[in-house]
């Protein structure tokens, strides 16, 4: 804010109007001097009334701001015009004092009549600021960028008031300089970097706590579990020494899922052999089970006989061999064939019995008729014929005896491969429970495949869950990376806003002991001093060699901005 222009009217020491004009000091210093109640301190109490509508010391309410010797029909009012980044401003105001009203009343005298206050403020635009007293407050400050306790330090050189700045605490003299040169967008910058680092610090926690938990789900072979949680139970240890392990057991158990895989097959391979040897086993159980339905068969056939009894037993005992079947089918065919025989046998001895019978007639009558023989020779010479022609059916029955006695032997023969067949049978019952065994060998095979099949898929699914682990803690480790990358740079960017910050300072406060050194380097002894009117100066400020400029202090401004 720089004051161009300032009106007073009936305020302070100032009875009537009066009106400092500084545009008209185009040096950019000038010096208000005068006598002591000359009305030098007015001056500010009259800026500060105006912007903040209260006076510089604030000693002075509104009624002891109206000058005592102002005529009643005076109005007391300070008018500024003022430049803000520019533009320009103009604010009046009154204050809230008593005068004399202009008429006498009923007694005929004039009565007090209070004058509220008032504040307006025009725009550069020409408009007047819509608004009261509280608003047209608030926008002033919001157009200086400080309040009245700022203002006070800064812009006011009243006695006992010039060292106030130099000597105010550091929180304060950086709420002032922020305000002055409007820093609050660097605060909201490290405001916003606290905040994205907490946040992120947050998020990075919640990371490792994920990570920590998934970590705590791995499961190690048993000769490297110790080392697992010694690892894990280590502070020191880091993503990359996790990553490593884990690259060191994936490894591992990739080996160790490739040798599964391998037996996995040879078990397969073994599990297909067994499965063809149980078929083959169950062929052979379905051919006992047919030769069981044979047997029954034979048994039926055989009943009532001590012979077939005899076989059944033998046939009994090769009832789950698989190669009886064509011993019994052979057995069969000569039982067919023996039976034929039988058959053929019965009707051959019928027809003996009843050729014998003929010849026992035959020769009964032959007897008879030889007792008769000498009376009758004819008859018997006719009965000799008849015999001679009877000597075919004699010669049949001695073949159907032959035959007979083949049929004998072709039973003997059938009784033989009986007895053959037994041993086969005695051989494929050893096979049979061979085969039992080697069926139970092929059922635990199979629990085993079983098993061995659910180890690889949980070994297939614990990699899986450590390649995701793995996936995630890279991820986690680039976004820690970029993290840190953007604390670097933010603490970086505090760091240098900080020495921009000194920089400035101390350029502003070294101009202002320079300014001060400006001054005392012109008083003599016995001279007032223009600040405190001591005639005496027993340890005036010395000015430095190395005295900082003005144009020094804007360059510190424009590097911080």
């Amino acid at each position: 804010m720089k004051p161009l222009q300032i009106t007073m009217s009936a305020f302070g020491s100032y009875a009537g109007e009066a009106t400092v004009d500084f545009e008209r000091a185009d040096h950019g210093i000038f010096l208000i001097t005068g006598d002591t109640g000359a009305g030098k301190t007015t001056i500010f109490d009259a800026i500060a009334f105006a912007l903040f509508g209260e006076s510089s010391g604030r000693k002075r309410d509104g009624s002891m701001m109206r000058s005592q010797y102002a005529p009643d029909e005076r109005e007391t009012f300070v008018t500024l015009v003022f430049s803000q980044k520019g533009e320009r401003y103009q604010v009046r105001r009154r204050p809230s004092y008593l005068r004399l009203s202009r008429r006498k009343n009923k007694n005929g005298e004039y009565t007090p009549v209070q004058v509220t206050a008032q504040a307006s403020l025009i725009l550069p635009d020409g408009t007047e600021y819509p608004g009261g007293i509280r608003e047209v407050n608030q926008k002033l400050q919001e157009l200086i960028g400080v309040d009245y306790g700022q203002f006070s330090q800064i812009a006011m050189i009243a006695q006992g008031d010039y060292l106030r700045l130099l000597h105010a605490s550091s929180r304060e003299r950086k709420e002032i300089f922020s305000k002055i040169f409007d820093t609050g967008v660097y605060r909201q910058v490290q405001t916003r970097l606290k905040e994205e680092n907490d946040r992120m610090a947050v998020a990075l926690e919640d990371g490792r706590k994920l990570i920590a938990h998934e970590l705590e789900g791995v499961q190690m072979s048993p000769e490297r579990e110790g080392q697992w949680q010694a690892l894990l139970t280590r502070p020191e240890t880091g993503a990359e020494q996790i990553e490593a392990a884990l690259s060191v057991f994936l490894s591992g158990q990739e080996k160790a899922l490739a040798d599964m895989a391998r037996q996995k097959k040879e078990k397969e391979q073994a599990e297909r052999a067994l499965e063809e040897k149980l078929r083959q086993a169950e062929e052979t159980n379905r051919q006992l089970d047919l030769l069981e339905k044979e047997r029954a068969g034979l048994s039926l056939l055989l009943s009532g006989k001590e012979e077939q009894e005899a076989l059944e037993k033998r046939l009994s005992l090769a009832q789950k061999a698989e190669k009886a079947a064509p011993a019994w089918q052979n057995f069969q065919e000569r039982k067919k064939e023996r039976d034929a025989g039988l058959s053929q046998q019965k009707e051959r001895k019928e027809r003996l019995s009843l050729l014998q019978k003929k010849v026992h007639a035959a020769v009964l009558e032959a007897e008879e008729e030889r007792k008769r023989h000498d009376a009758r020779f004819p008859g018997l010479q006719e009965e000799l014929v008849k015999l001679q022609s009877d000597l075919p059916l004699f010669e049949q029955c001695r073949k159907a005896l032959a035959e007979q006695e083949e049929a004998a032997g072709r039973e003997t023969q059938a009784g033989k491969r009986q007895k053959e067949a037994q041993g086969q049978l005695e051989a494929l019952k050893g096979q049979l429970e061979a085969l039992k065994k080697e069926q139970e060998k092929l059922e635990g095979a199979a629990g085993g495949a079983d098993a061995l099949a659910l180890r690889l898929e949980g070994l297939a699914r614990q990699k899986e869950r450590l390649l995701r682990l793995a996936g995630q803690l890279s991820e986690w480790k680039r976004t820690a990376q970029k993290r840190e990358e953007k604390m670097r740079e933010a603490e970086a960017a505090l760091r240098e806003l900080a020495r921009l910050d000194r920089t400035y300072a101390e350029c502003s406060q070294a101009f202002l002991a320079a300014q001060a050194g400006l001054m005392a380097g012109k008083l003599t002894e016995g001279s007032p001093c223009p600040v405190c009117g001591s005639l005496h100066h027993p340890a005036p400020a010395a000015l430095s060699e190395s005295a900082v400029t003005q144009e020094a202090v804007e360059r510190a401004k424009k590097e911080r901005d």
